[in-house]
């Protein structure tokens, strides 16, 4: 085995693999990963001495956190649902992932040729995911894993390295579809003119694929629209964020140490948080009677959320708005920001053009 000094960014090889295969597609664009174990250690006394009786070792916890760009490639979320039913919640709830580490020599300038060492996790679930659209960087992603399973190895190799040559790109720059996606990749154009529940465009997965804003936003239109008047947007969005927790807990049996299966605590809750620059007040009338009629203040709204390498996520009809913040614009020159969050339950369903699974 080589001696390395350090393992650095050009050095690590993440990939995943759908349960029960033995083939690894490796996840581009990624920017960081994290890995941590909790051995849950439980100590047992007992009376007649405060020494410890036992230090009983637990099912331990196994959480890796990975981030990446919106590049053209599969998110990290649809290869660690490989396998998945359908894009909904509930579709990819159940899927497990293997997941695939290789580490090479600090001698390489690729992940290429014959690992070092290669780290598997076996029967991993999503625990968490999120995506992060700015107007200020690149568009990310970030998706939490947990699992029991974590296995160092220097030999029998699953897979070897996925970069060979030192010349990988995003797919997004060789499809033309903008490399890297940054705020312009944000799809405000809107072919599809049927509208749904709430009034909004039926922006739907494909080619009519777009971004569809509530209509609380000042500048967004009556179909959730953000229209451009004289190259002007009506409002001015500086970021949108959504996330969701899954909330996996252990279901254990007798006769058996580790769980059999982690389920997901539905309902769970899909936040969304809007911030624009203002250019008036955030809009938003609070009265006893109830601004929106019948005693309340609050209509259910659509998001959904697209980008021109192939992304869309559809957050539903039933986003409700749950906070508002209004800030900033002080003496010492920024400007006015209202962020709007929205939340719904249940409903965060992510297509990709390049998803495995459909």
């Amino acid at each position: 085995m080589p001696n390395n000094n350090r393992i650095y960014f050009a050095l690590e090889d993440l990939a995943f693999s759908k349960v029960g295969t033995s083939t690894y597609t490796h996840a581009h664009g990624v920017q960081s990963l994290g890995i941590s174990v909790n051995y849950n250690l439980q100590p047992i006394l007992e009376l007649g001495q405060v020494a410890l009786y036992q230090n009983l070792e637990q099912v331990p916890d196994v959480e890796m956190t990975a981030e990446k760009v919106l590049d053209g490639y599969p998110p990290l979320y649809t290869l660690a649902t490989w396998g998945a039913t359908d894009p909904t919640l509930s579709g990819r709830a159940n899927i497990q992932t293997t997941v695939g580490l290789a580490l090479f020599a600090d001698t390489q300038t690729s992940s290429s040729g014959t690992p070092i060492a290669e780290m598997i996790s076996s029967g991993m679930f999503v625990s968490q995911v999120g995506y992060n659209f700015t107007s200020d960087g690149y568009f990310t992603e970030t998706i939490s894993l947990l699992g029991t399973s974590k296995i160092w190895q220097t030999s029998a190799f699953t897979f070897t390295g996925g970069f060979l040559g030192n010349n990988d790109v995003p797919l997004s720059l060789t499809s033309g579809t903008g490399g890297v996606q940054r705020r312009q990749n944000f799809i405000f154009s809107y072919p599809n003119l049927a509208t749904d529940v709430n009034g909004s465009v039926n922006a739907t997965n494909g080619a009519n694929r777009a971004c569809v804003m509530p209509q609380d936003i000042p500048g967004i239109s009556a179909s959730g629209t953000n229209d451009k008047t004289g190259g002007q947007f009506g409002a001015h969005i500086r970021s949108v964020s959504t996330s969701v927790n899954l909330g996996r807990e252990p279901i254990y049996e007798l006769g058996r140490r580790f769980y059999y299966y982690r389920y997901v605590q539905f309902p769970v809750q899909v936040t969304t948080d809007i911030e624009v620059t203002a250019h008036t007040g955030d809009l938003m009338n609070i009265t006893e009677a109830g601004s929106a009629g019948g005693g309340n203040n609050l209509s259910n709204r659509t998001i959904k959320l697209a980008t021109d390498e192939g992304l869309f996520i559809d957050l539903g009809t039933t986003n409700k708005c749950n906070s508002v913040q209004y800030g900033g614009g002080d003496t010492g020159g920024g400007n006015l920001t209202i962020t709007f969050g929205y939340v719904n339950w249940d409903n965060f369903t992510v297509y990709h053009l390049m998803d495995p699974s459909f």
